[in-house]
């Protein structure tokens, strides 16, 4: 008898995914079940939809004139830098969260049902982000939620609340200055009126046809009269006694 040969597996370091497969069809089988069992519920809840509204503010470094020097005045950089912060925290401030959920279209686009004022503006303070990249005069302000409805209207009423409070903050009482401007202005219209009125009257009772500096009254024509007259009739008197 020739001696019968074994045959022997050549190793070729090659890795066989699918005999590996095979030989422990079960454990891959429970592995595939236990991914879809958590995959499923984790994506339903970190890949919801998300939507954002952006809106960008220009910050200048210089103030307006005023009434006392005809240039602006000019803000140092760290001085910009703490402008600019503090123009951030005022958006997210709640005195201006709160002004802007009392429009009707806000408060009704953004309160759930259910839920209080304060609870509104403390999840609306969440959604929104006002960022500034460093060295530009920019400032970016977004709105995110996961309804698309309405969030640039909503974003724009805060946007509008803080330009108006900005105003009133930063101009000290400037309604209120301009409330008193046009009390002022009406009240000397009327003296003017008033003066023009009592100036007509008095004319009327002196025959006074004209007040302008270059012409006189008829008055002061009558006085020059009798006054030269006077005058004529001393130095012809004079001249007889001599």
């Amino acid at each position: 008898m020739s001696p019968t040969s074994e045959e022997k597996p050549i190793i070729t370091g090659r890795i066989k995914p699918l005999v590996a497969i095979l030989k422990h069809k079960w454990l891959v089988l429970f592995i595939i079940i236990l991914v879809i069992g958590l995959g499923i519920p984790a994506t339903s809840k970190l890949g919801s939809s998300s939507y954002k509204s952006k809106a960008i503010i220009l910050i200048s470094p210089r103030f307006i004139r005023n009434l006392t020097s005809k240039r602006g005045m000019d803000l140092g950089r760290i001085e910009y830098n703490l402008y600019i912060k503090q123009q951030i925290n005022m958006i997210e401030r709640d005195d201006i969260l709160q002004e802007v959920l009392q429009i009707p279209e806000v408060q009704k686009q953004w309160v759930r049902n259910g839920e209080t004022i304060n609870k509104a503006v403390k999840r609306l303070q969440k959604a929104i982000v006002a960022k500034n990249k460093r060295g530009t005069p920019f400032l970016k302000v977004s709105l995110s939620d996961n309804k698309p409805k309405n969030l640039d209207i909503i974003l724009n009423s805060v946007i509008t609340i803080y330009l108006k409070k900005n105003k009133a903050e930063t101009l000290y009482d400037s309604d209120g200055r301009i409330v008193r401007l046009k009390q002022r202005n009406q009240s000397l219209e009327s003296l003017v009126a008033s003066k023009r009125k009592r100036r007509t009257k008095i004319a009327e009772e002196l025959g006074v046809t004209t007040f302008q500096t270059n012409s006189l009254n008829p008055y002061d024509d009558i006085l020059i009269e009798s006054t030269s007259t006077f005058m004529l009739s001393q130095r012809k008197l004079v001249e007889t006694e001599t």
